[in-house]
């Protein structure tokens, strides 16, 4: 049943006089007789210029543009158009729509592990996720971009997205050498992705337990968070240069779970480097909330703290909109 643009003003405006937040808007109804405040928060038609508004106090509603003043208004549509194309949320559109979401991993061994347990979760919260990889132990974006199988792989169906794994250390090298040999492969990699008609993702991956001790001689006394540092800075500069990449903020997840001695249970503790079963299961669930912009409610009897990995999963992957409004030359 379609709501009635009148049923629709009196909830969006009935609430004038309200508190405003600090990060709330006021908006004016079309005749400039009614305002209250709030934020949008979801494009629900980008086709029919219909918002999602969340009111300050509570509540939110769904209401056409045209219910707007002339500056709301336009306010409203630049934003409706930077969030719809948002690579996450163009990302989380395309699974909610397939039936048969299909995902495949390229990348070496932290990535061994990970697709499966993705699949066991995709499962147990209800998904029908065909999920395939490509994966070599100690493999560079590099190598992947020159093998025949890894491209092959890429065009062998229509997959939904296609995950990147770049090799553990590149990311967090020093700039000169780290651009040489990351950036042009992921560029290569992502325009083969795009051109299959596949999305692209960036697995961001975690600093090691005790930093890169085999590059001591360029990271003398390093640790978990200055090698986190770097990763983080060689991601964003990754995404800055390829726009439609989806982040899926591993490494983010580690960090924040490392802030406590639970962190270390993470890592495998022979090599302090490759995820344990406790790593696999956040990295997978992170996995999830990125792609399906979904909470994990699967708990596995054999990774303890399992509910508290979930929970950071979602909150660090959860979808944020973009702040309200947005300028209109960035």
């Amino acid at each position: 049943m379609k709501m009635r643009l009148k049923h629709i003003l009196t909830l969006a405006f009935g609430l004038a006089g309200c508190l405003h937040a600090a990060d709330d808007a006021v908006f004016k109804s079309a005749d400039g007789a009614k305002s209250f405040t709030g934020r949008p928060v979801e494009v629900v038609s980008l086709g029919k210029g219909i918002v999602r508004i969340a009111r300050t106090g509570g509540g939110t509603v769904d209401s056409p543009v045209t219910a707007f003043s002339e500056a709301d208004r336009a306010k409203l549509k630049l934003w409706m158009e930077r969030e719809s194309a948002d690579p996450q949320v163009v990302v989380n559109r395309r699974l909610a729509a397939a039936a048969h979401p299909a995902v495949l991993f390229i990348g070496n061994s932290y990535s061994f592990q990970v697709p499966g347990v993705f699949s066991q979760i995709a499962k147990a919260e209800g998904k029908n996720v065909v999920v395939e990889q490509v994966t070599f132990g100690g493999w560079t974006l590099q190598r992947h971009a020159a093998n025949p199988d890894t491209l092959a792989a890429i065009r062998k169906r229509k997959w939904d997205v296609i995950v990147l794994q770049e090799q553990s250390q590149v990311p967090a090298f020093l700039p000169e050498q780290r651009d040489s040999q990351m950036l042009p492969p992921l560029k290569s990699l992502v325009s083969a992705i795009t051109e299959s008609g596949a999305l692209p993702a960036l697995y961001q991956t975690w600093g090691r337990r005790d930093g890169d001790r085999e590059n001591a001689a360029a990271f003398s006394d390093d640790t978990f968070g200055k090698m986190h540092q770097r990763l983080e800075s060689a991601f964003a500069l990754a995404r800055k240069q390829n726009p439609n990449l989806t982040a899926v903020p591993v490494g983010a997840a580690w960090a924040e779970r490392m802030k406590s001695d639970a962190g270390k249970a993470l890592f495998n503790p022979q090599d302090g480097s490759h995820p344990s079963a406790q790593g696999n299961h956040l990295a997978a669930a992170v996995f999830f909330s990125a792609l399906f912009n979904a909470k994990v409610t699967h708990k596995p009897a054999n990774i303890p703290d399992a509910a508290a990995l979930n929970e950071l999963a979602f909150l660090t992957a959860l979808h944020r909109p973009l702040a309200y409004p947005v300028a209109e030359g960035g």
